[in-house]
């Protein structure tokens, strides 16, 4: 899951006219490889026929899409360019394959939600250990049967007999929860290297609501929720976005300054978009408090991030030594890396060369922000900024 967003997730949901929601059938999306899609087919009698019918649509980018041919003719089959203008917001993704996490950040980019990774049914040799954690999420008994429950997770709270210890299991995934914008890319970067799992997709962000769908993995072994001042998250966002409209072929930025970013995009992507309960920040911070996720502030991760790293371990209940976490917020101080151009390689490295790194630091909006969208911010988003310690 990571899970950033742009003004271009609000333009394309805005263009498309989909029917109510009603009673109609999901949109099943595959965009996988063989071997992954057949473990998902393998768990039905007669060689997956059966399931192989339930695809609406197939996505191909040109990377392997030799898998394609074997669904069949009734699967339409969709580009990547083509995905805002063909398929509904709530479509269902199943994505696997070794390029499973760059397709997983492409489809969050989209703005689209309801993602599953068949990589995790595909590292299962029985079909009906496959049938189990396809099933998963739809979990509803007293007690996670023990083959999907490898640390012994049975309340929703994540309590733990013993705490964890590096090496950590091979199957657990870790979720940073925020509003884009707010240090998430930062954070999952100190996650991965003191996890010891970098370069890999068990450190996932998702976004605000992403998380009603995230946390029913059975194998997350942890969630912390990132926040930040929303004046600089709309600082940031609004150069986010202007770099991102230059770099994917727009002729100018759409939006040429804060305000107009704030005014036309902003407040309407924020006030209405599912992906964010319809403007109740206040609702999302307090559902992961309730369940217990950790609360870090972006402005005090800036001014102790290894105090920050700590608290999260903590509470996922993880033992590492403190020199480990030491190393981590060295290797991911945000000025030697703006300096070193970003890790070598895994998400955090493509992220950061894709320009997440603009100005590491809080405050920034006292220098941007023009006395319109200042006191906008101030009067539409009081409940938030109060909540979390910003007014």
């Amino acid at each position: 899951m990571n899970w950033a967003s742009n003004a271009g997730e609000a333009e394309r949901m805005e263009t498309r006219n989909w029917p109510p929601a009603g009673n109609r059938e999901p949109t099943i999306v595959v965009y996988a490889d063989l071997q992954s899609l057949e473990a998902l087919t393998g768990i039905a009698a007669r060689g997956g026929d059966i399931l192989a019918q339930l695809f609406d649509y197939a996505i191909l980018d040109g990377s392997d899409d030799t898998w394609a041919h074997a669904l069949p003719t009734s699967t339409k089959r969709v580009s990547l360019e083509d995905l805002g203008r063909t398929l509904p917001s709530d479509s269902v993704f199943l994505v696997g394959g070794p390029l499973v996490s760059k397709r997983i950040d492409q489809l969050a980019l989209a703005g689209y939600a309801h993602v599953y990774n068949l990589n995790e049914i595909a590292r299962e040799m029985s079909a009906k250990l496959r049938l189990l954690v396809a099933l998963a999420p739809g979990f509803a008994g007293s007690r996670v049967p023990a083959m999907l429950d490898p640390v012994g997770q049975t309340e929703p709270h994540h309590t733990l007999i013993e705490p964890h210890h590096l090496p950590l299991p091979s199957r657990l995934v870790f979720l940073v929860n925020s509003l884009p914008k707010s240090g998430s890319v930062w954070l999952c970067g100190m996650l991965e290297h003191v996890l010891d799992v970098s370069g890999s997709d068990r450190v996932r962000i998702s976004h605000c609501a992403d998380l009603v769908f995230d946390q029913n993995q059975p194998n997350l072994g942890g969630a912390v929720s990132l926040v930040r001042d929303m004046r600089d998250v709309v600082v940031s966002w609004f150069y986010d976005v202007a770099a991102s409209d230059l770099r994917t072929g727009f002729e100018r930025a759409r939006y040429p300054d804060i305000a107009s970013f704030y005014f036309e995009c902003f407040v309407g992507l924020i006030g209405k978009s599912d992906r964010y309960f319809g403007g109740d920040l206040v609702g999302w911070i307090d559902r992961n408090c309730a369940n217990y996720c950790p609360l870090i502030r972006y402005e005090d991760m800036v001014a102790d991030p290894q105090r920050a790293l700590t608290k999260v371990l903590n509470a996922w209940r993880i033992r590492v030594p403190e020199a480990r976490v030491a190393a981590a917020v060295r290797a991911f101080e945000p000025f030697r890396l703006r300096k070193a151009g970003g890790p070598r390689d895994g998400y955090v490295g493509k992220m950061y060369r894709r320009g997440h790194l603009r100005n590491p630091g809080s405050g920034n909006w006292q220098n941007e922000l023009p006395a319109e969208v200042l006191s906008d911010i101030e009067r539409r988003f009081a409940d938030y900024q109060q909540r979390l310690g910003y007014a």
